[in-house]
């Protein structure tokens, strides 16, 4: 008679990644009953006091004047269909011989979809951050665009490589710290530098660095060891003093996403950096940056209760559909999410860092 062999099913082993979520790691999350929001901006000057004379009447100091900035969240709505054809086989990682278990494979099938769908949400939050600060707006599909009115001098563009031998890697460093000093009125300190590996690795290897990290006895100017992953996806190398004495903290970052297909989108199916190549962007350490949520309809509450909004960052809904005998379920999550800049004139982006 044939052997018969007891075999263990392992369970399910998928080849996917969740998402990173370094950039929007960045902003202070925030969840609101409204669905716009405005921003008020008023830039002021950093004058002294000028003394007036005793028992006189002082001087008027004006601070009349701003600009209103208003934005309206994208709504993201993705949906996945269980059917009972699908039920109906055997679901990956189970055993074959196990009886089935419908109620729990429905759960199951619906959890790892709704995850799966807000796992894309982080990954457009990703998308955002970038976008906003590398060009200044966000767009949507249906063709709306953010405008954060970026400044002309927020973008360096670096006129010699970093790889070469006039790459001036520390004086480019110092013009961001200036330009995030002056034009954002913030007092410098401590900045973060995020770029990819590549042009971490030529900033180290670059005539500037190295004559820093060489010219002093016993004063350390830097401070670069072996690069660490201190966040999913993102490796702190160290951290340096410019030229001007600002202090840089040096992280790279080579994380992309998959453009989605079905959507005529220039290069779908293709990787995306978050970082472009060649890119940088640069900012102080205690900037303020925020992901905002707006409220959401629910998609599958009844009656009034589908009218009244929810507060939430991500909002997961399904339910059961029948038609003429036939069973499915449909299940998705829903999300309002904007990336604000909330300094806008704080930080700096770089590109040609590797020259063209």
């Amino acid at each position: 008679m044939p052997d018969i062999l007891q075999t263990e099913m392992m369970g399910l082993y998928e080849v996917y990644k969740k998402p990173t979520l370094f950039l929007s790691n960045f902003c202070k999350r925030e969840e609101s009953d409204a669905t716009s929001f405005e921003i008020d901006e008023r830039i002021l000057k950093n004058p002294y006091a000028v003394d007036t004379q005793r028992n006189r009447p002082g001087h008027t100091v004006d601070f009349s004047g701003y600009n209103t900035k208003e934005f309206t969240p994208p709504e993201y709505n993705d949906n996945a269909v269980i059917t009972m054809d699908e039920l109906d086989k055997k679901l990956a990682g189970r055993n074959k011989y196990d009886p089935a278990q419908y109620q729990g494979a429905i759960l199951s099938l619906v959890n790892d979809r709704q995850a799966k769908i807000g796992d894309m949400y982080r990954r457009s939050e990703e998308k955002q951050f970038s976008d906003g600060l590398f060009t200044g707006q966000v767009k949507y599909f249906d063709g709306t665009t953010v405008d954060y009115k970026k400044h002309k001098d927020q973008s360096v563009v670096v006129s010699k490589s970093w790889n070469s031998a006039e790459g001036m890697a520390l004086t480019d460093l110092d013009k961001g710290c200036d330009v995030s000093i002056n034009l954002g009125r913030n007092a410098g300190g401590e900045f973060v530098f995020i770029s990819r590996g590549s042009c971490i690795g030529s900033l180290i290897k670059n005539k500037e660095t190295q004559e820093v990290a060489g010219a002093y006895k016993k004063i350390d100017r830097v401070d670069i060891s072996m690069p660490l992953e201190k966040s999913p996806g993102a490796k702190y190398h160290g951290m340096i003093s410019t030229n001007n004495g600002h202090i840089v903290d040096l992280w790279s970052y080579d994380q992309t996403c998959d453009i989605p297909k079905g959507f005529n989108l220039a290069g779908e199916g293709s990787k995306l950096p978050y970082i472009p190549e060649g890119g940088g962007i640069l900012f102080p350490k205690n900037i303020l940056f925020e992901m905002k949520y707006a409220a959401v309809y629910p998609g599958d509450a009844e009656g009034v209760e589908a009218l009244n909004k929810i507060r939430c960052q991500q909002l997961p809904w399904a339910y059961v559909k029948r038609d003429k005998g036939c069973v499915w379920v449909e299940c998705g999550v829903k999300s309002r999410v904007l990336f604000m800049p909330t300094d806008f004139r704080s930080y700096v982006t770089y590109t040609n860092i590797l020259g063209s």
